[in-house]
């Protein structure tokens, strides 16, 4: 009697000690669960990141660009004292077409407002813009693109290097301040200011 209560407890530890180690397995394929669910969770918000990064330089988003501007008063002749404008970091080359710039200032005339592309669309730049400085054009606004047409296709974009003229006179005379913005106009689409500047001759900002 003794040795079958025994052998009885045996078999039961045994059967425990067999349903634990099984118990035990059993974790892992939770455990894998809970990790493939981590991993997938931070590879989401990477994909989230990157995305979003990207949608920093497409016509999804707002491009991502520096600039540099400058009040230049050194010509001895008033009347060709202008801003300059200049871009120093583009996260991708834009159509330079869908690069809009627009001024408003008041003189004696009254509040004053003007905006052009950077590059006309087919049917000839006639407010000679694009390739122009204000040496070169009567226009308020003028465009100089940087190209390098030795590596590669010449092809205009607005990237870096590209500058931005304008002029600090009207018919009224010198402009005492202005409103600039650069913006990118996505066609049959919405607008984005890149940068906005507030001018006077002494100074942009």
């Amino acid at each position: 009697m003794l040795l079958l209560n025994s052998r009885r407890r045996e078999d039961d530890e045994e059967f425990e000690e067999e349903n634990l180690f099984d118990d035990e397995e059993a974790v892992s394929p939770v455990i894998a669960t809970i990790l493939l669910v981590a991993i997938t969770v931070v590879l989401a918000g990477v994909i989230y990141v990157w995305a979003g990064s990207l949608a920093d330089t497409n016509v999804k988003g707002v491009p991502r660009m520096t600039f540099q501007a400058e009040a230049n008063t050194a010509d001895a002749d008033q009347a060709n004292w202008f801003w300059m404008i200049k871009a120093t970091y583009a996260a991708t080359p834009l159509a330079t077409q869908a690069i809009v710039v627009s001024v408003q200032w008041t003189n004696a005339s009254g509040q004053q407002f003007y905006q052009t592309q950077m590059a006309p669309y087919p049917g000839g730049d006639s407010e000679m813009v694009y390739g122009r400085v204000p040496s070169n054009s009567p226009n308020m606004i003028t465009f100089f693109d940087d190209l390098d047409c030795a590596s590669g296709p010449c092809i205009t974009t607005f990237n870096e290097g590209d500058r931005i003229y304008i002029r600090m006179n009207d018919n009224d005379g010198l402009i005492q301040n202005l409103e600039i913005h650069v913006q990118y106009k996505v066609p049959r689409g919405a607008a984005y200011v890149l940068k906005q500047y507030d001018a006077t001759p002494n100074s942009i900002r």
